[in-house]
């Protein structure tokens, strides 16, 4: 039996473990992409020749090394030397010779994309590209979603900030500016993770910039200029030399421009013309960014025409024809200077050329304005939720098949565990009645070795007490009966004083062992005390008669205050007059000759309450945890020398939680203490 539970417990966990890890093991570490020297220092090279625009010459490179017959390429090189190709193509707007080079990288990569993660990741952002580029919108967003879904399975913040940048390009065309901000800022954090290609390092101050025109064109004016002037600053911290420092300057003027025609919304037009004009001076010239020195110099064409100033503003216009048509989308300037130069003729009272030119801007507008609205219909956010939801239907689909792959195994695995339960239920069956017997006997014997350990306690602390506590008055008593048998008590009236010290210790010793003796009947007979119904008026004004004796005896006033009403308790008289007695009697004790010891009875809540209070020495801080405890410490000699033995207040105790009552006290900084008893009242 013990070999075949063995067996299957291996196979059990084999089963349900080993083979779930195998079969669904996904190694997602990618090996580092490493380059030789030689391999490294060509990349280098083509990387330069494309940032200072020299593409033909760095295609040639290219060329060269796949026509090099001595030259064997190994795949990640071949890779890298596609992407550069795409890249010169995408720059130089040749989309089909673009796709091209897409579609060649991402034919190499299916070999194995798990190795070439990093370059099927970039081949989809870029064919993404080019279909956003030809109006091609839900090609587009599907690409970028692959290319994000890809990275996110690898933890790739490069390609993040590249799905990021992308898709805030997008909402910000479609003018969902908070939206458009906030993928740009998450670009922006993710930036850092990418390499030190210009391209991609440069970008810092691209986005920056482009949360600064989100900001601009919700009216955000200073949150604009702040982000302006933080691009600026990254601009400066770039520090390039040489054809790069160009880049710069283009990058400057452009975040130049926009400060200019944030100034120009502020009405800050001296300011706005002097960074507009930076701009349309930097970037007005060949491989410099034409496009933005245009929309700047609209927006100085503008400043100029609302100033009137005519000769800048057709001098605005010449740039407009010039530069339009310098650039492949240069349709939108070609419309502002129609309508601009409208303005000028219309300035000048020349309505007929006015009007021609205006026409010329509305049929221009008209056809942009369709164009633009392709775009807005086309929702980015709503295809994108789209793809994630048919993404997130293919995960389940998948899902399902990999369930149905292991029905049968968890077929096989609930049968061997099943038997192993009945096995184990069997066992645990035949044990039970033994394990419930070992435990009765168990708390038999821990009840009765605590039992017996309370009771040794008890015993050995009575007996200390009573040796200590009977000591003192035996020996005194011997002691007086030496001197009575010495013959040195002379009078009768010095042998009746010594007789009444030793009646005075035979009643003090009669008396602890009473108290002592009632502990012990209460702790046996907690349950069987035997009640009667009282009138508690009565009780109480009893008890208090009983007592008054011993005030009298220290010139004291008992001052007793009853209800008015009447009513009943059902209580064991006998003892419950002993703790009234025995609390009443603590009073006097510890109060002063000639004090007053009040006794108040009142109803609250079909409850009775009893208060005891008196003018005494109060209870220090140190003893009032103690007081209640059997034997207790806490002992003090009474205000006329009276001797406590530290077993009323316990004795009090028991007898009130007896009859279901509670007993506490309150004493102050100053004299004085109050205890309080509090019983149910018998329901009529």
């Amino acid at each position: 039996m013990v070999c075949s539970r063995n067996l299957l417990c291996r196979v059990l966990f084999y089963v349900l473990f080993v083979l779930p890890v195998i079969s669904c093991q996904d190694d997602n570490r990618i090996k580092p992409i490493v380059f030789n020297a030689e391999e490294s220092a060509r990349i280098g090279r083509i990387e330069g020749l494309i940032a200072t625009q020299k593409s033909e010459q760095a295609e040639q490179l290219i060329d060269s090394l796949y026509d090099l017959p001595e030259v064997v390429l190994n795949d990640h090189f071949r890779l890298k030397l596609l992407y550069l190709r795409t890249y010169m193509n995408y720059e130089r707007h040749d989309n089909n010779e673009t796709l091209k080079a897409i579609e060649e990288t991402i034919s190499y990569t299916e070999r194995n994309p798990k190795e070439f993660r990093e370059e099927y990741v970039r081949a989809l952002f870029s064919k993404g590209d080019v279909f956003y580029r030809t109006g091609n919108y839900q090609a587009a967003y599907t690409n970028f979603y692959s290319a994000r879904k890809m990275s996110e399975g690898y933890n790739d913040s490069c390609s993040l900030f590249s799905y990021d940048y992308r898709i805030a390009n997008a909402l910000y065309r479609q003018a969902k500016y908070d939206l458009a901000r906030e993928y740009y800022r998450s670009s922006y954090r993710n930036k850092i993770h990418c390499d030190s290609f210009v391209s991609v390092t440069f970008r810092g101050q691209e986005l920056l910039n482009n949360i600064g025109l989100c900001f601009y064109n919700t009216r955000g004016y200073d949150s604009a200029l702040f982000y302006y002037d933080s691009a600026l600053s990254y601009i400066r911290h770039m520090n390039f030399r040489n054809d790069r420092q160009r880049m710069s300057d283009i990058a400057a003027g452009v975040v130049n421009g926009n400060i200019g025609k944030t100034y120009l919304a502020m009405g800050d037009q001296e300011k706005a013309e002097l960074h507009l004009t930076r701009n349309v001076k930097v970037n007005l010239k060949a491989r410099n960014e034409v496009r933005d020195g245009l929309t700047s110099l609209v927006a100085l064409a503008r400043l100029h025409y609302t100033q009137g100033r005519n000769e800048e503003l057709l001098n605005d216009i010449r740039l407009l024809y010039t530069w339009s048509d310098s650039i492949l989308d240069g349709a939108p300037f070609l419309e502002q200077a129609y309508r601009f130069h409208g303005f000028y003729f219309e300035n000048r009272k020349q309505y007929d050329s006015a009007a021609l030119y205006m026409h010329r801007y509305i049929v221009f507008h008209d056809s942009l304005t369709r164009a633009e609205k392709e775009l807005s219909q086309n929702d980015v956010q709503f295809s994108l939720d789209g793809l994630d939801r048919e993404y997130q239907y293919n995960l389940l689909k998948r899902d399902n098949q990999l369930k149905s792959n292991y029905v049968k195994f968890a077929i096989l695995g609930a049968v061997l565990l099943l038997i192993i339960v009945i096995i184990i239920l069997l066992s645990w069956l035949s044990s039970k009645a033994k394990n419930k017997a070992l435990a009765r006997l168990n708390e038999e014997i821990i009840k009765q070795k605590l039992m017996l350990e309370q009771r040794d306690q008890e015993k050995d602390r009575i007996l200390s007490i009573v040796a200590h506590d009977l000591r003192t008055p035996i020996g005194a008593v011997q002691s007086i009966i030496d001197v009575l048998e010495s013959g040195m008590m002379n009078s009768e009236e010095e042998r009746l004083e010594m007789m009444n010290l030793i009646r005075m210790s035979c009643m003090s010793s009669l008396e602890l062992i009473n108290e002592i003796l009632l502990i012990s009947t209460l702790k046996e007979n907690a349950s069987g005390t035997h009640k009667e119904k009282v009138n508690g008026n009565e009780f109480i004004r009893h008890t208090v008669d009983l007592i008054r004796f011993k005030a009298e005896e220290k010139s004291q006033t008992l001052a007793l205050h009853l209800p008015a009403t009447e009513f009943y308790l059902d209580i064991n008289v006998e003892k419950l007059r002993r703790a009234v007695s025995n609390v009443i009697t603590n009073a006097i004790k510890f109060s002063f000759i000639g004090g007053t010891v009040h006794v108040d009875a009142r109803i609250e809540d079909m409850y009775l309450i009893i208060s005891v209070k008196d003018d005494g020495i109060g209870i220090p801080d140190e003893l009032k945890g103690r007081v209640f405890d059997s034997f207790t410490s806490a002992k003090r000699i009474g205000t006329a020398g009276e001797k406590p033995f530290g077993l009323g207040l316990s004795i009090v105790r028991q007898i009130v939680e007896a009859h279901h009552g509670v007993i506490w006290f309150e004493s102050g900084a100053g004299p004085g203490t109050v205890f309080y008893i509090r019983l149910p009242l018998l329901h009529s």
